[in-house]
């Protein structure tokens, strides 16, 4: 995740809260979704533990700085709506 993409994004006038895709994703639902697949890569890397922690801490930070981004423009998950619109 990159914190300065995201924000050069939103500051030049994405909105966050629009559809992504067709089954009505926002930007905050494909957060929760990377965020998901970066804890899995860092489960099953292998290596050092201290490369293992050190890459695990510098994702979640960036993470964070991500959300924090985010919520400061707004962002809501797509909540039910989403799965309401099932076959679009």
């Amino acid at each position: 995740m990159d914190p300065a993409e995201v924000r050069a994004c939103l500051e030049c006038g994405v909105n966050v809260n629009c559809p992504i895709n067709k089954q009505g994703n926002t930007i905050l639902d494909l957060f929760a979704m990377e965020h998901q697949n970066m804890l899995k890569t860092t489960m099953s890397t292998r290596g050092r533990p201290e490369d293992t922690t050190r890459l695990f801490c510098e994702m979640q930070a960036s993470a964070a700085e991500v959300l924090s981004i985010l919520r400061r423009h707004g962002a809501l998950m797509s909540g039910q709506s989403a799965a309401l619109r099932r076959g679009v």
